[in-house]
């Protein structure tokens, strides 16, 4: 399996989801990004078991394939790489070759069917609202979300929105 993608855009895609994966985990795989590709689509997927999180992007990709990718060593890799084309260069034995303007990089891959499945909610609904009605009603509870003057550091992690026929 070989793609193409730009360094950059992959960089910032990886950072929208790494916060998922935990280096302290009983489950080697778990350190991993999740790299399924289809002609011209790349999905990366990220969990901690609890948590999936999943971008998508379009790359130059003629072959389909997964594989899973240690996300540390790939993300310290990107930081390092100017705005470039990199070429990715996955074996049968999932040896990962990444092909960039300053050289080649090898790594190890690990099997993509050891990645845990993504879990399917039971009995769930839908409902569709406008982004402007989304916003105004994170803008109304935007007061629980106040950091300790540390961007890094929140003190609500999550939120639960209800949708009712008068409102959300």
């Amino acid at each position: 399996m070989k793609f193409i993608v730009n360094s950059t855009a992959l960089l910032k895609q990886l950072q929208q989801i790494s916060g998922v994966i935990n280096t302290n985990t009983v489950l080697p795989i778990l350190e991993d990004f999740l790299f399924e590709v289809e002609v011209d689509k790349l999905t990366v997927v990220a969990t901690d078991l609890e948590t999936v999180m999943k971008i998508q992007m379009e790359v130059q990709a003629k072959e389909t394939g997964r594989v899973c990718i240690p996300a540390k060593i790939l993300m310290d890799s990107l930081k390092n790489l100017s705005d470039q084309p990199l070429t990715f260069t996955i074996d049968k034995n999932f040896g990962l070759e990444i092909t960039s303007d300053n050289g080649k990089y090898k790594v190890m891959g690990e099997n993509p069917d050891n990645f845990p499945k993504e879990p399917s909610a039971d009995e769930t609904t839908s409902f569709t609202m406008s982004s402007s009605a989304l916003v105004d009603s994170i803008r109304g509870m935007s007061f629980a979300f106040t950091v300790s003057g540390d961007p890094t550091e929140s003190l609500v992690r999550f939120c639960a929105i209800r949708a009712r026929s008068t409102g959300v």
